[in-house]
């Protein structure tokens, strides 16, 4: 599996978690669009998204350069969910990530569960390093919506969304935990608001009419 697709120079970015153990050598992108992980995590989310646009402004987001990189090659790099301390090994992955946003400044990286989003918190040098098990499903809605409400042109803005869990056994209780209302659509929820956002900002986000 390649390692990261897309522009770099795209304005948006998705940061997954790493490839699917048993089906990495017969994938070919981060996130492939024929493992149903995709499809769970991210397709209902952008279909949200372009309705939105469509129907609040008129235009719809234009994807087809969309970056999308893992935070690791292998699910066995990540650490420890309880552990802070990570490994000199991946401390140097995260830099290196901090480098290319650095470089290309994406205006808004999305990054999905609870490892991609210490991850990347790491790699923009954010402080209060956690173990990325402290990432409760709660506290990344908090997040979410702490970041997405304080979006800015003038920098990278890490906003994290989740990963498998909205489809695994306890779906409704993501659902609720990370909308913080008892019947919460947690899809319709961040597309709303992810909408709101790139309409509010046109000039940096490419959309088209």
């Amino acid at each position: 599996m390649k390692r990261e697709t897309g522009s770099r120079d795209f304005p948006i970015w998705l940061i997954g978690d790493s490839a699917p153990d048993n089906w990495e050598a017969q994938l070919i992108d981060p996130l492939d669009s024929r493992h149903p992980a995709r499809h769970n995590i991210w397709t209902p989310i952008l279909e949200g998204i372009q309705s939105h646009l469509f129907s609040s402004i008129r235009a719809r987001l234009e994807t087809n350069e969309l970056y999308i990189r893992n935070a690791v090659h292998h699910a066995s790099e990540k650490p420890d969910y309880r552990v802070a301390e990570w490994s000199s090994l991946l401390d140097g992955e995260t830099c290196a990530l901090g480098r290319l946003m650095a470089v290309h400044s994406p205006k808004l990286v999305l990054s999905f569960g609870a490892f991609a989003f210490e991850f990347a918190r790491r790699s923009c040098d954010e402080v209060h390093r956690h173990p990325f098990g402290y990432w409760t499903t709660s506290r990344l809605g908090q997040q979410f919506s702490q970041r997405i409400g304080a979006f800015t042109s003038r920098g990278v803005n890490l906003v994290p969304l989740l990963h498998v869990s909205i489809a695994r056994r306890y779906f409704l209780e993501s659902h609720r935990d990370f909308t913080r209302v008892k019947d919460g659509n947690y899809f319709e929820h961040v597309a709303r608001e992810i909408g709101d956002c790139l309409s509010r900002n046109e000039a940096v986000f490419p959309l088209v009419r």
